[in-house]
């Protein structure tokens, strides 16, 4: 899967969510992936499209196994799991 840097702010039509909200309470993060190796709008007949074509499921599968394994870190290792809990309480105070 191809890897791009992070961007930074978050560019976008200004539309918003409670997501913030959320991760003042637990723990969260945001991820994306690409459906297309061209920009495709959002909300869009092209996207609907290009979010059912091989390269979007091949990503969709390869997010959601990387996420799997991150998940089981914290559950295999029990000083990981304290230090995130220390880490997320020390930026909420």
């Amino acid at each position: 899967m191809k890897m791009d840097e992070p961007l930074s702010g978050r560019p976008g039509g200004g539309g918003s969510t409670d997501f913030g909200n959320v991760s003042q309470v637990i723990p969260a993060f945001e991820m994306r992936f690409a459906v297309s190796e061209e920009q495709v709008a959002a909300h869009s007949r092209e996207m609907t499209e290009t979010a059912i074509t091989d390269l979007a499921l091949s990503n969709a599968l390869l997010v959601a196994k990387t996420l799997s394994l991150a998940a089981g870190d914290p559950l295999r290792d029990a000083t990981l799991l304290e230090s995130a809990k220390i880490e997320f309480a020390e930026r909420s105070g």
